[in-house]
């Protein structure tokens, strides 16, 4: 009878234990379980030699707990024990100081969180202590931990390491800020620049003072434009020549459509003085012309007043000799010499018009063949002027892009060209030996954890030189 009912006991008791457990035989492996301390061993992968304490969830076998059958359900229901491979760039990376990870431990919430590879290079986990991570693959740690969970659990672990964040890349140089940046899957040099605000080669970051004398610049770089554009007008006018020729310097500073632009500025207004001239051109020929006529017309008259005065002394002559002789009256004799001196005076009109037409032909003439000496001679002085004031513009802009230079550090003459300057990327970045390698990039190439990227400007020679 005793015996009857102590077995009807014993399988109430197994009874509960199944349904606790979900598992018989994990219920008699734990009513068999030894409360005896595990033995020291050594551990795999960075998990301690000393003997290590028995996890605080593990209990007596005799007094199975809730903890117990909910940690029992989670690793039964929990995928193989082999972790997961990482997927996408997981594969090849290789964990370093200064990355973020996701370390799932399936079964245990407590130890489920995030870690940061330390300045040594390992990550530490409650309970399990140290594991080593710079220089090996997620995967390589996750079977670590999985052995050191193994190892203090005496059961499979199921252990899953995502990388959250990765060493981040730094961007230094002709950026608007330059500094660190996180990294993320799949980025090249052209995300990183703009991540840093992009490329500072136009100068809109500059400090204050060296805007100041980023506008001294601009401003002398304008006069200049214009300095230069009409030097050539003028040499094209004094050399007689059709069209106006696009200076290569105004190409280089300015470029070949702004240069197009002020060159056709030029070319209107030469064909402006061109017309002027011609105008005045005209007009003194056309003078010359009626000088001539005029003189001409004066010298007949005097010709003719000559021979009227001939007549007029004949007349005189012959009265005078009748009048000796008694033979014509005195009133006829002074009528004659009244028209004799009024022929004279006849004469010294006509005289002073000749003189007054000759002088006019001669100014006429000199203004004409003043004309183009003039201009030539205006020509000359308005170059020697241009020149003074161009060499005034370059000394402003040279002295200005040393402050910059100074100030912020930009290549001398990257403000000095209306174009972008040539944009260099270098990357220096750190070998599985720990040596950092110079590489050349393009906007396309691909970065790195942990990249450095220096952007810089090819430096250009002053402007005139």
């Amino acid at each position: 009878m005793i015996r009857t009912k102590t077995m009807h006991v014993t399988r109430l008791l197994l009874a509960c234990l199944i349904l606790l457990c979900g598992d018989p035989t994990l219920a008699l492996s734990q009513t068999t379980q030894s409360t005896a301390e595990t033995p020291a061993a050594t551990p795999a992968d960075g998990v301690p030699t000393a003997a290590l304490p028995v996890d605080i969830t593990d209990r007596p076998a005799a007094q199975p707990g809730p903890a117990d059958a909910h940690v029992s359900r989670l690793e039964d229901s929990a995928p193989p024990a082999a972790s997961p491979a990482p997927s996408g760039d997981n594969d090849a990376y290789k964990l370093e100081t200064g990355d973020r990870l996701k370390i799932s431990i399936y079964g245990r919430e407590d130890l489920t969180a995030e870690y940061r590879v330390n300045d040594q290079g390992q990550i530490r986990i409650p309970t399990l202590g140290a594991f080593d991570a710079a220089k090996r693959m997620p995967a390589e740690l996750e079977e670590a931990i999985r052995q050191g969970l193994e190892h203090i659990l005496q059961r499979p672990g199921n252990v899953a390491v995502d990388v959250i964040e990765r060493q981040p890349i730094f961007v230094t140089g002709l950026v608007a800020k330059p500094g660190a940046y996180r990294f993320t899957s799949g980025m090249a040099v052209i995300h990183a620049t703009v991540l840093a605000g992009g490329t500072a080669s136009n100068g809109d970051s500059l400090p204050t003072e060296a805007l100041r004398e980023r506008s001294k610049i601009r401003g002398a770089r304008a006069d200049m434009k214009h300095l230069i554009a009409r030097r050539a007008r003028l040499l094209t006018e004094r050399d007689g020549k059709d069209e106006i020729a696009t200076p290569p310097e105004l190409v280089k500073l300015a470029g070949n459509d702004p240069a197009e632009e002020v060159i056709n500025v030029e070319k209107e207004a030469l064909k402006h003085q061109r017309e002027v001239r011609n105008r005045q051109r005209t007009a003194l020929e056309a003078s010359i012309k009626e000088n001539k006529v005029e003189l001409d017309a004066f010298e007949k008259e005097l010709a003719n007043i000559g021979e009227q005065r001939r007549l007029r002394q004949v007349t005189l002559d012959r009265l005078k000799s009748l009048s000796d002789k008694g033979l014509t009256t005195l009133q006829r004799l002074t009528d004659s010499e009244i028209m004799l001196t009024s022929v004279d005076r006849d004469a010294q009109y006509a005289i002073a018009n000749i003189s007054r037409s000759r002088q006019s032909l001669a100014r006429a003439e000199r203004d004409l063949a003043m004309l183009s000496l003039e201009r030539n001679e205006a020509i000359g002085k308005e170059l020697q002027d241009i020149e003074q004031q161009l060499e005034k513009q370059r000394e402003i802009i040279n002295v200005a892009d040393r402050v910059i230079n100074r100030i912020s550090g930009m290549p001398a003459g990257l403000l000095t060209h209306e174009q972008d300057p040539e944009l260099h990327f270098v990357l220096l970045r750190k070998s599985d030996d720990g040596e950092l390698h110079t590489i050349a990039a393009t906007e396309t190439t691909r970065l790195q954890p942990g990249d450095v990227l220096r952007v810089s400007a090819k430096e250009t020679g002053k402007e005139g030189q």
